[in-house]
């Protein structure tokens, strides 16, 4: 359904406005999404889309894709430009419903009969291209879930999810008030070993690590690492052994690494 935009402060817009300190979106319960190729995934989703916002230069690729009753906005690239409060040459935007996060416990992320599952949990993660780049790692190496902490970043924010490259749409994550709580229930209830990765130098180097069938990788901050008491819960440690002076790196890079050697098939030892 094509609505043309005449008026730059037209209120059906209200949801797209960039207000610094402010996300108007998650204000209305929804979620921004940009781009045409993320747009395509998440009308492949399983979330509900409740508009478009485009120029006109990207129509033709977009509207047959969009369901008849869902309003398309048309605008100028200036009035776009305008309402996001940057030059937004992607010219396409979405607006999805995003989940009951009170209905996202750590309980849908379990394994059922499954002998094998890898969880990634994130309890202190603050950066916003941090998750997404976890979000996006977790998703591409096959991890089976994520568990984010509500006081941390939002992985239905707009930058979220755009470094995620649509990996909120097929991921499935739990939202947690209590990580702590929760990875002990997992460990104790549900027979998962958790996996700290940390700069520690009583840490096993990873490449010497043979990872359990039920695991958790908790990843720490930026700055700070894993908490104390989370890490006071985790039944191993592991390390990347570091060159060059280099200490540490990027937690989204870190979590690549552990992840995809954790999940990496382990020849058999010759018998």
């Amino acid at each position: 359904m094509l609505v043309p935009i005449t008026d730059i402060n037209d209120p059906r817009l209200d949801a797209y406005r960039h207000l610094k300190g402010r996300d108007p979106a998650a204000e209305q319960g929804l979620f921004i999404v940009e781009s045409q190729l993320l747009v395509q995934r998440l009308l492949t989703s399983t979330f509900e889309l409740v508009s478009v916002l485009s120029v006109e230069r990207q129509l033709e690729r977009l509207i047959a894709q969009v369901p008849s009753h869902v309003p398309v906005y048309v605008a100028p690239q200036a009035f776009v430009d305008s309402i996001v409060g940057f030059n937004f040459h992607r010219g396409v935007m979405a607006l999805a419903r995003r989940p009951d996060e009170d209905a996202m416990t750590v309980q849908r992320l379990l394994p059922g009969g499954k002998e094998r599952c890898t969880l990634v949990a994130c309890p202190f993660i603050n950066q916003h291209e941090n998750l997404g780049a976890i979000m996006r790692t977790s998703a591409g190496l096959g991890a089976d879930g994520l568990i984010y902490a509500r006081r941390g970043a939002d992985p239905f924010y707009r930058r979220t999810v755009r470094v995620s490259t649509g990996a909120v749409f097929t991921l499935p994550m739990a939202a947690s008030f209590d990580p702590a709580g929760d990875l002990r229930r997992l460990k104790e209830e549900h027979g998962f070993a958790l996996i700290a990765a940390t700069l520690s130098p009583d840490a096993l180097p990873l490449a010497r690590f043979t990872p359990p069938p039920r695991t958790v990788l908790v990843v720490g901050s930026e700055y700070e690492g894993v908490p104390d008491d989370i890490l006071a819960l985790c039944d191993h440690q592991v390390i990347i052994p570091m060159h060059g002076g280099v200490d540490s790196l990027n937690v989204g890079v870190a979590t690549a690494i552990v992840l995809h050697e954790l999940l990496r098939p382990k020849p058999h030892p010759a018998g």
